[in-house]
């Protein structure tokens, strides 16, 4: 069979590179242009997957501004740098910050491990987070999400930030269209 290949999405590129793997420097704290492409990239892979095929995760913290990609076409890159500016000056805490970035994201919470079904998945993890909260951990781009829209919503009320959302993201809130 075919050799190992994968896609590396990290901070600071290394200088040694593996052969069959490519390599994408994702912004941290706030996502580039990179951490899109790293996305896609990541998705269109897994969408090739079949039920003989083995997916191997290593999942560090800060991987939720590495890789991501927005829900919604709607959203633009400048949309989503505005999101997450706003997100993190809120005042929320990060947990409450991380559940509305998983509700916004084609990634994280759980939405990775959705796209590589059916094949065989096995997350390694690096964590930065208490073990009750995997799902924090990158946002959780392989464990099922423990948030709801509904505490979406009132994240966002709570800490009046639906002015300081970008004009799409305030969109997907008012019209309550949260997936």
């Amino acid at each position: 069979g075919a050799g190992a290949t994968g896609i590396v999405c990290v901070p600071t590129m290394p200088t040694a590179q593996m052969f069959g793997f490519r390599y994408f420097e994702g912004g941290h704290p706030m996502p580039n242009h990179e951490s899109m492409r790293a996305a896609e990239a990541i998705l269109r892979a897994l969408e090739s997957l079949n039920s003989r095929s083995l997916v191997i995760y290593l999942i560090s913290g800060g991987g939720s501004a590495i890789v991501e990609k927005p829900i919604s076409e709607e959203i633009s890159f400048e949309e989503l740098v505005q999101t997450y500016q706003a997100l993190l000056h809120s005042g929320a805490p990060i947990a409450q910050i991380n559940a509305i970035r998983k509700h916004l994201s084609a990634v994280k919470g759980g939405r990775m491990a959705v796209a590589a079904a059916p094949a065989h998945q096995l997350s390694i993890m690096l964590s930065d987070v208490p073990d009750d909260a995997m799902d924090s951990l990158a946002s959780g781009p392989t464990m099922p999400d423990s948030s709801t829209c509904e505490q979406c919503y009132d994240i966002v009320r709570q800490y009046a930030l639906l002015p300081r959302l970008p004009k799409s993201v305030r969109r997907l809130f008012e019209m309550r269209c949260l997936e």
